[in-house]
């Protein structure tokens, strides 16, 4: 046995003598020979690593061939890819076909260890940093925004600055200094909410990033962030060098700043960056509604089983002692048996494989000759005691297994609904026969029932599967499932009492609620969810803001141009009505264009979203709706402020 870091300082205390040490594990001895490095594992909590002993498997020919549960890893020659390597081994499965029939369907994929690591995980992180990405757009379109309207009011004192003897560059410069500073000074807060936000994310939920996903705030997270925030406020800051300070001199020097509204070509520019605003808000809310949507879509699946009210509990059973079937079924129907002397246990029931969390695959024959190839995908586990009832499944047709199947006894299976269609769709399934794996001698099994379709995972339709009686075949470590009339959790500390007393060498581990893993199968898409709405609503504010601001300046410079209006006889509705719908008209264009944007953004994600089409016309009217309205109340303040202005006071400044 080799042991994880971990493992050795908890276990050990860091024993520099344990190599050598013999321990007992399953009743078997095993000699310590090594310690694996601090920062080596898989992710997945490993406690100690055995060699693999294949010889009981390839002993047993009519399953051996079909049943697949091993990684290969290897490390590539130097100059070889990930390609050849896949030639080589596809060449090797197609020599297999040839030399053995029942291999025929059977390739090799080749992946880079670390994608087979993370999975895929870089689409979410990538769909996550472009949902970051437009905030911080957004973010520099008001800086923007707040800087030409800044260094338009200031044109008096740019221009004499420059009648004193500063050159362009130089005003330039100061220009581009203040809005550095500014975003620095946002970088910096930004990096401490991010390093805060980081620890509190990672304390809520870490399961729902990859195993190997260290994931830290360090330097070099901090350093990235302050250096998006330098090159935001360079190009921030040579913004104005367009709109704001290439002022004719004279002209700037006798306008007043609460003239007639500025120049236009600042004016397109500042409307522009609202309507852009608007575009990509509209886009991170159609993705976050899009996500909401996907989830409700995930919870109100038919999942086919009733995981409240479950516990499951993980059995290890192994070693010399368990070598039998007839020792395995002694020892679960003792442990069965304990467990419902238990006032609030309803139903007891063991399986080799979970919904949700993975079953073998397996080849099958029928009494017809017929074999499985056909068929995408079959699923095969074992089943004990009361499975279905504990589950909380529905035997559609026939019946479960009972004392009448015996160990020596006719063989007996069950089937999902998947699998009746597929071999069966025109004909009563219960009482056909099928054999288990590509060995001809072995015996047939009979179908004796038909249960209710149970996803393997939430967002992939059940493949066909067939459950074995654990009684009849040697399976060794079972999933027991233990259903209650209460909390399920209360019944923990039961099972490990009962195991310990049938056989304290037999370990029990991964014990909670079935319910639980239904919510980490969820927990990612509301990781996603949570961040992405967090950067949606972020958006939303931030446009918002952009918008009220805009409309404000303008009102603010066009006071007297508002004022003359108000005595040549506009009234008051007039002038907040022409306000209101000049911001409503950038609000509009930026919903188009976001909209078609957000559209084929989804498209080009799909598997981001389940169960809702990446055009759903649920999402964009409830996103158009939602921004519309409070667009209209961001337009409201600076509407009102128009018809507050006093037109003897624009008069006599005229």
């Amino acid at each position: 046995a080799i042991l994880p870091f971990d493992a050795w300082q908890r276990l050990f205390g860091g024993d520099t003598t344990v190599v050598g040490r013999t321990v007992s594990i399953n009743s078997q001895p095993f000699i310590i020979v090594g310690v694996m490095p601090r920062d080596f594992g898989f992710g997945y909590k490993e406690e100690i690593y055995l060699p693999i002993d294949l010889a009981p498997m390839l002993a047993n020919v009519d399953r051996a061939r079909k049943f697949h549960f091993l990684y290969g890893i290897g490390r590539l020659n130097p100059g070889a890819t990930v390609e050849s390597s896949g030639a080589d081994l596809l060449g090797i499965a197609h020599a297999n076909e040839k030399k053995y029939p029942e291999n025929a369907g059977h390739t090799v994929t080749v992946l880079p260890l670390q994608d087979a690591l993370v999975g895929n995980t870089a689409r979410t992180t990538t769909f996550l940093m472009a949902g970051a990405a437009l905030v911080l757009l957004i973010a520099g379109a008001n800086l923007t925004n707040m800087t030409l309207a800044r260094a338009l009011t200031r044109r008096q004192e740019l221009a004499v600055r420059a009648a004193i003897g500063a050159s362009r560059g130089r005003l330039v410069r100061q220009l581009v200094t203040e809005s550095i500073v500014l975003a620095l000074v946002g970088g910096a807060v930004g990096v401490a909410v991010g390093a805060i936000g980081t620890g509190l994310l990672m304390r809520l939920n870490p399961d729902v990033l990859p195993p190997l996903a260290h994931v830290t705030f360090d330097w070099r997270v901090a350093a990235f962030t302050l250096a998006v925030s330098l090159v935001t406020g360079i190009v921030v800051g040579l913004v104005p060098e367009i709109g704001g300070t290439r002022a004719d001199l004279r002209g700037a020097m006798i306008t007043s700043s609460h003239g007639s509204g500025g120049d236009r070509r600042g004016t397109r520019l500042r409307t522009g960056l609202v309507m852009a605003q608007v575009a990509l808000a509209v886009v991170l809310l159609v993705g976050a509604g899009l996500l909401v949507r996907s989830l409700d879509a995930v919870r109100q699946s038919i999942i086919g089983f009733n995981p409240d009210h479950s516990l499951v509990a993980m059995v290890n059973v192994g070693g010399p002692r368990y070598q039998t079937k007839e020792a395995n079924t002694r020892f679960y129907d003792a442990l069965f048996t304990e467990l419902r002397a238990a006032p609030t246990v309803v139903a007891v029931g063991a399986a080799s494989g979970l919904p949700l969390v993975g079953t073998s695959g397996c080849g099958l024959s029928f009494a017809d000759g017929n074999s499985s190839d056909h068929l995408p995908d079959v699923r095969c586990l074992a089943i004990s005691g009361d499975y279905v009832k504990a589950i909380g499944a529905t035997i559609v047709r026939g019946r479960a297994f009972d004392e009448s199947d015996l160990p020596d006894g006719t063989q007996v299976v069950i089937i999902n609904e998947a699998m009746a269609r597929a071999v069966w769709p025109n004909d009563d399934p219960i009482g056909k026969r099928v054999r288990v794996g590509p060995n001809p001698a072995s015996p047939l099994e009979t179908v004796v029932g038909v249960v209710a379709n149970m996803r393997q995972e939430l967002e992939r339709e059940p493949a066909p599967t067939l459950m074995e009686d654990a009684n009849q075949h040697t399976w060794g470590s079972l999933s027991v499932i233990v259903r209650t009339t209460g909390d399920p959790a209360l019944i923990a500390p039961a099972i490990r009492t009962a195991v310990r007393s049938i056989d304290p060498n037999v370990a029990v581990r991964q014990i909670r609620p079935f319910a639980d893993m239904l919510g980490t199968h969820l927990a990612g898409r509301r990781f996603s969810l949570g961040l992405i709405g967090s950067f949606a609503g972020l958006a939303l504010i931030l446009a918002v803001i952009g918008l009220y601001g805009v409309l404000a300046y303008l009102v603010s410079s066009r006071s007297r141009e508002i004022g003359i209006r108000m005595a040549l006889g506009a009234d008051a509705g007039t002038v907040w009505s022409s306000v209101v719908r000049q911001g409503m008209t950038w609000t509009g264009a930026g919903l188009a264009v976001g909209a078609i944007a957000a559209f084929f953004v989804a498209r080009a994600v799909p598997s981001m979203f389940y169960g809702v089409s990446p055009g759903d016309p649920i999402t964009f009217l409830a996103v158009a709706l939602m921004f519309a309205t409070v667009a209209t109340i961001a337009c409201l303040v600076p509407a009102r402020r128009a018809t507050r202005v006093d037109p003897i006071v624009s008069l006599r400044q005229e």
